[in-house]
Formats: C-alpha cells, sequence, structure tokens
C-alpha cells in the first residue's frame, strides 16, 4: 500500500494522525522510496519475534509506531514487509515494489465496475448503499486516492516486463491517482446519498441525509445510533415471523464499527501520493468524478446484488452492463493510450 510511504523527517506524524486535535485534514506528503525508518537488522529481528510467536508488548508496539510516524499496524507491517523482501533480495533478485492507494472497482477488465471483496472503501460503500449505516465518517477537507483495481494490475505487470530492473537497487512504483485525480469525502458521500436514495425497491432505505462525523466522539455516537436503528428493524421482523431476515441484518450490525474504525484514519488525513507516472498515462483522460459513478454502479450491482431493472442508469457516462467492445467505442474512459501502455 502506498500508505507505508511516509517521510522520516515528519517526526510527529505520528502524533498528527492519533491526537487529531487542530490537525485534521493535514496533508501528509508520501515519498516514491524506499523507507530507511529501520537500522540494519532490525527488520529481521523484529520479524523473527514475531514468527517465534513471541508476545510483543503493545507499549513498545506504540513506541514503534510513534518513533516512525505511522497512524497503525496495518500500515507498519506492510513497510515491514518491504524492508524485510528488499534486504533478502538485494544482489540475487531484480525488484519492483508496487504500492496502490484505495483499491476499488474496474474501470475495464474484466467487465466495467466489477469488484469482488468488501475491504476498505468498499465496504463503508456497501453499508451505505444497502442501508445499513447513516454515518459518513471523514475530514470534508480530505481527497481520497482511489483507483481502479486492473489499472493496479496493470502496474505490475508493467513493472514486471517492461521496467529496468537492478539486483540492488529495488524500483519503487506508486499506483496513485494522485492529489489533482482524487475526490473530496464530501463530494463522495453526497454523490453515494444521490445515487442509492433512487433506488426504490430496497427494504432499508439508504441515508437522504448522511451524517458526515469527523471526530472520535461524534462517530462513536452516530454509528451507535446506527445500530440501534438496525436491532430495532431485526427485532420487528423477528416478531413478525421474519426471522431469516432479522438475523442477516444482526450480522451485519458489528460490522458497523470494525468498518468506521478502520477507515478512520484513511478519511481524515489527505495524502499526496507523487508519482513518477500519473494515472493518465496509462488511463487516458482519467476522470474521477465519472469514475465514481462506476464505483457506486458496481457495488451496487456487484456487492449489494440488486437487481438490473434496480440500476439507474440515466446520469453516469460508464455502464457496467456494456460490453467492452461497445465502450470502448462510446466511453471516454476508452480512449486509452496504445497497447504498450497495458492495453488500456
Amino acid at each position: 500500500t502506498a500508505y507505508v510511504a511516509t517521510s522520516k523527517a515528519i517526526k510527529n506524524q505520528h502524533d498528527v494522525t492519533t491526537t487529531r486535535s487542530g490537525h485534521m485534514g493535514k496533508l501528509i506528503n508520501g515519498p516514491e522510496s524506499l523507507s530507511t525508518i529501520f537500522a540494519d537488522g532490525e527488520a529481521t529481528t523484529l520479524y523473527n519475534l514475531i514468527m517465534n510467536g513471541n508476545d510483543i508488548d503493545i507499549n513498545i508496539i506504540q513506541s514503534m509506531l510513534q518513533t516512525r510516524g505511522f497512524p497503525n499496524t496495518y500500515t507498519f507491517t506492510k513497510c515491514l514487509a518491504e524492508v524485510l523482501i528488499t534486504e533478502r533480495s538485494k544482489g540475487y533478485v531484480p525488484m519492483a515494489i508496487v504500492r496502490p492507494s484505495i483499491v476499488s472497482v474496474s474501470i475495464k477488465y474484466p467487465t466495467p465496475g466489477w469488484i469482488d471483496s468488501l475491504s476498505a472503501l468498499a465496504g463503508c460503500l456497501f453499508l451505505m448503499g444497502g442501508g445499513f449505516i447513516h454515518t459518513a465518517i471523514g475530514d470534508p477537507t480530505v481527497n481520497l486516492d482511489v483507483v481502479p483495481c486492473d489499472y493496479v494490475a496493470g502496474r505490475l505487470i508493467d513493472a514486471a516486463f517492461t521496467e529496468t530492473l537492478d539486483i540492488n537497487n529495488p524500483v519503487v512504483i506508486h499506483a496513485t491517482a494522485g492529489k489533482e485525480n482524487s475526490l473530496g469525502i464530501e463530494a463522495l458521500v453526497m454523490y453515494a446519498a444521490n445515487y442509492f436514495t433512487s433506488d426504490k425497491t430496497t427494504f432499508l432505505k439508504p441515508f437522504i441525509r448522511p451524517r458526515l462525523v469527523s471526530t472520535k466522539k461524534s462517530i462513536r455516537k452516530s454509528i451507535r445510533k446506527d445500530e440501534r436503528r438496525l436491532r430495532a428493524i431485526a427485532l420487528y421482523l423477528s416478531l413478525t415471523g421474519k426471522k431469516r431476515l432479522a438475523k442477516k441484518i444482526g450480522k451485519v450490525i458489528p460490522s458497523l464499527a470494525k468498518v468506521a474504525h478502520g477507515f478512520d484514519h484513511f478519511a481524515s488525513f489527505g495524502y499526496d501520493f507523487y508519482s513518477r507516472t500519473p494515472i493518465n498515462e496509462f488511463v487516458a483522460d482519467f476522470d474521477i468524478y465519472s469514475y465514481c459513478d462506476l464505483i457506486h454502479q458496481g457495488t451496487y450491482f456487484y456487492l449489494l446484488r440488486r437487481g438490473v431493472e434496480s440500476l439507474d442508469m440515466s446520469k453516469p457516462k460508464y455502464n457496467i452492463l456494456a460490453k467492452v467492445e461497445r465502450v470502448q467505442e462510446q466511453s471516454q474512459y476508452c480512449k486509452y493510450l496504445p497497447s504498450s501502455k497495458l492495453g488500456f
């Protein structure tokens, strides 16, 4: 993930990303280079402790995060993996490290809008679009760097076969959209609200007025409100004989807080990921607003599994039901560069 791209010079970054006070929306630069935060052999020592089953004191973990500028163990362990692979392959295997930002629906392959994972942004939109959650988390001034999954796959292939690789110096590549091609949290939430509320067939109505919250206290309060609503609905369904549906809704309730806290940091602090090769060099005329429409279509059709008769196809420029050949002729997204750039 590109979120390992922290700078050692940002010594107060951990405090910024955990205390929040006065720092919401702060832009964090993400250099396209290997991390230098570990001393020689330190990463291997830490890895061996983990693999040997040794419990690492929570205070030690917090100290590691704080001194190295990481907001959580997810980004920290990703960085640890990069360092370990680099150390072990140096002098033997030519290597490239591709770091994506937030990965979402495909833009072309295997079909526009395809997605099969509820992780990251997709999990949030699944809960929102399904009417399970009315809480939208994040700073309205923060932009999200979201990229298509097939674009990331293409960058991996490109790195393996077209990059000039050196066995002593691994190449780091950011598969990111960049600050200029990112979408604000507030705009994304309003797009989702307008898209999903147009569906008149769903039992749990999606939000009409989403609650965009940013502080930890307001997040907890808003999530509890959503949980109480779902429990009331599940109880009503159970009492009216619809126990199977009530059970399904009950299983969703614990995931509200999990998704909220898991995505909290990434929606609260902006990142500017520098990339030597911008996304527009691979996907010509990339437009984040049209891609946002495609994200909602893919979430609706592939994750929520709503029928095509309920899809609103009147507004989006990009249609998940269109075959690739037809899309190549009609969509602005398919003004792709020649085959030398991955066929996009």
